[in-house]
């Protein structure tokens, strides 16, 4: 069920801009590109390690951590956990992009956990491999090195 419209280039370049102009409004803006330019950095031999599927777990779960109290804080660590939202709405695009793979469930991604599982998860993981390669040097490219 492979479909190809655009290149895996130009879909990561498109991803790492898309997170750019979404963050522009964030008063915590360059804490939460630099969270997310090291995380994509990672991301390639996470995959590696765990798996794509254990990987995704682990981002989801990163995600929504059950030990947050107050509203308040809430809001705050969500936003400061944004960046791990966007990884994954990067994953999702691939498969949205170039198999037949619809993200119903932004919130949670269970149907995207669902699509891997009844997959060929092997194929899955080598294809978005060459997505991250892509993906980290655009990261490079366009999110800003610290200047501390």
């Amino acid at each position: 069920m492979l479909k190809i419209d655009k290149s895996v280039q130009e879909l990561a370049k498109d991803c790492i801009l898309n997170t750019l102009e979404n963050c522009e409004n964030f008063e915590n803006k360059d804490k939460l590109l630099k969270a997310y330019k090291s995380t994509i950095k990672g991301l390639g031999s996470m995959i590696i390690q765990n798996g794509l599927y254990g990987t995704v777990i682990f981002y989801r779960s990163k995600m929504n951590p059950k030990s947050e109290k107050k509203d308040k804080e809430k809001n705050k660590k969500a936003d400061e956990k944004k960046y791990i939202e966007y990884i994954l709405d990067d994953l999702c695009a691939f498969f949205e992009e170039f198999y037949d793979f619809e993200n119903i469930e932004k919130d949670n991604y269970n149907n995207f956990l669902e699509f891997l599982e009844k997959g060929n998860l092997k194929e899955f993981q080598d294809r978005i491999l060459s997505f991250v390669g892509w993906y980290r040097r655009y990261a490079d490219i366009f999110i800003e090195k610290d200047k501390d």
